[in-house]
């Protein structure tokens, strides 16, 4: 109750008071101590405290107990597993509100297939509640190979009562073969197994059906594109679907120039979201899908699952682009802890200034600890004492140009790009820019024109 009724809203408050943040704080670390003393038996302390540390910035305590959370949780499925059947339950409130757990999940099913885990059943139960709140109901289907999706509502509740004993931690930990350390940070464990995966050739584990290929066709025709032709998608993230969120909403404007270096090639491009999105002036061969006619869970799937590539954002929907195998240039990209992608994806982060003296944060620096783990506007703002700033429209037209040569053949970097990007992704890895693998390196390439002008 400390966390939410009053820690949150001292870290978010506009008279930001570091005094009364660390004394609550420090009552909730005194909590956790007498629950130990105690003797409480409830793993979830430990995730809570976790939550305290992050949004106050104190990223070893947040590894301390998100690791002591995730072996109190492990050692209570182990012992309940003991008893009966082999599952583990995936707590349907996240899945149902967010398409970004897309990415954890394709993980968890990579990190089984691969060998680093014991084969428990996956089982989501779909409690009444919460039936009617799915965010893609298409998308969760295509996991039905994977998972035993439960609707009937008295076995899904019956699942859902073993929730506390048996909770997959797919959201913050995936095993990954390295048990003797546990890695408390489930992006980072998610592209580390992405490497094995593709070290080893393997397909994308999603594709899309027949009937979507079908369907898909015939509705991209209705929609104007003419058969034959390529699109890209662009998901600008924007306050109105969920809150507002300065450090990761966008302005659709700045993406303009390189809609139009898409157009200009002979591509389209598909304006993804929701309807309420703010309409896109006419542009030519530019489709605002997000508040047209054909907007539909099933066809969001098969834009994202067909595009030649996703012009994204930070925000859940690159997800779907990424576990159907397809390219992905992101940009403002924030949290930088959170860049998931692949070897075949280029990014931009968003720059930080400081607020005190104006000085720019160093690349590196923002991309690793404690700069990378900010998740709301407050944390930046109120504890690091930073403000973001957008990539611009040169910037973003850019990469998609970047982008658009890789897929096409064209690209020529010379020895000195080549260079510039070793030598980030060596200084990033060194300060573990994936948090729990030191030295281990990102997996996509920064955008070339963003590196050059601010190494």
């Amino acid at each position: 109750m400390k966390l939410k009724k009053e820690l949150i809203p001292l870290v978010s408050s506009f008279n930001f008071n570091s005094k009364k943040m660390n004394s609550t704080y420090n009552k909730i670390i005194l909590l956790l101590k007498l629950s130990k003393k105690l003797e409480i038996d409830a793993p979830i302390l430990y995730l809570l405290t976790s939550i305290a540390d992050y949004i106050t910035g104190k990223i070893d305590n947040w590894k301390k107990h998100r690791t002591q959370y995730i072996n109190q949780q492990n050692k209570k499925i182990f012992k309940f597993q003991k008893k009966g059947e082999k599952i583990l339950i995936i707590e349907p409130g996240l899945i149902t509100h967010t398409i970004g757990t897309s990415f954890n999940l394709d993980a968890w099913i990579k990190s089984k297939i691969l060998g680093f885990q014991d084969d428990n059943k996956l089982i989501l139960p779909i409690i009444p509640s919460l039936k009617n709140k799915i965010i893609n109901p298409c998308m969760l289907n295509y996991f039905n190979n994977y998972i035993d999706i439960i609707y009937e509502p008295n076995k899904a509740n019956y699942y859902y009562s073993l929730l506390d004993d048996l909770k997959c931690l797919y959201d913050e930990y995936i095993p990954c073969g390295k048990e003797k350390e546990i890695v408390p940070y489930a992006h980072s464990t998610g592209v580390y197994i992405q490497s094995i995966w593709d070290k080893k050739n393997k397909d994308p584990l999603f594709k899309l059906n027949n009937d979507h290929e079908l369907k898909g066709h015939e509705t991209i025709k209705k929609m104007g594109i003419p058969e034959d032709s390529w699109f890209v998608t662009c998901h600008v993230r924007e306050p109105h679907f969920k809150h507002r969120e300065d450090f990761r909403d966008s302005d659709i404007a700045t993406y303009f120039d390189a809609f139009k270096e898409i157009t200009d090639r002979g591509g389209w491009v598909v304006r993804m979201g929701d309807k309420s999105m703010s309409p896109l002036p006419k542009m030519n061969r530019v489709i605002d899908y997000a508040i047209s006619e054909f907007k539909s869970d099933w066809m969001d799937v098969y834009l994202c699952a067909s595009c030649k590539f996703m012009l994204g954002t930070s925000s859940g929907l690159s997800t779907i682009t990424y576990i159907f195998g397809k390219p992905i240039a992101m940009t403002n990209n924030l949290p930088t802890a959170a860049t998931y992608l692949s070897k075949r994806d280029l990014f931009m982060p968003r720059l930080m200034q400081r607020l005190d003296n104006g000085k720019m944060i160093s690349l590196v620096d923002s991309m690793t600890i404690p700069y990378s783990l900010g998740f709301s506007d407050s944390i930046y703002k109120n504890i690091f004492k930073v403000k973001t700033i957008p990539n611009n429209n040169i910037e973003i037209k850019n990469i998609t140009i970047e982008m658009l040569e890789r897929l096409d053949g064209s690209i020529k970097y010379s020895s000195a790009d080549e260079n510039l990007q070793s030598e980030f992704k060596k200084k990033t890895a060194e300060k573990e820019v994936m948090i729990g693998f030191p030295g281990f390196p990102i997996q996509c390439r920064l955008g070339n024109y963003f590196l050059q002008n601010n190494i």
